[in-house]
């Protein structure tokens, strides 16, 4: 188990800067976990009407794209 410390830190929290800063930082950090907390877990279901209009086209599907950068064929 991590120090609190060590948390604070990945997140970007510095020792060093005024206590107001460091506060408004704590503060920030309580809002969201507490937004995080508020937020549905589950999507509203579309009503009725709404399957009624015109069909969206279904998404174009995403790959992973691969770059192969071969620094041997470099100009200039």
């Amino acid at each position: 188990m991590r120090h609190i410390g060590e948390l604070l830190k990945e997140l970007g929290f510095n020792p060093d800067s005024p206590l107001g800063t460091q506060k408004a930082f704590v503060r920030h950090l309580i809002q969201q976990a507490n937004r995080m907390e508020q937020a549905p877990t589950k999507l509203p279901q579309p009503s009725p009407s709404d399957s009624a209009k015109e069909a969206q086209p279904e998404p174009k599907k995403f790959e992973q794209l691969s770059f192969n950068f071969d620094d041997s064929k470099k100009t200039g």
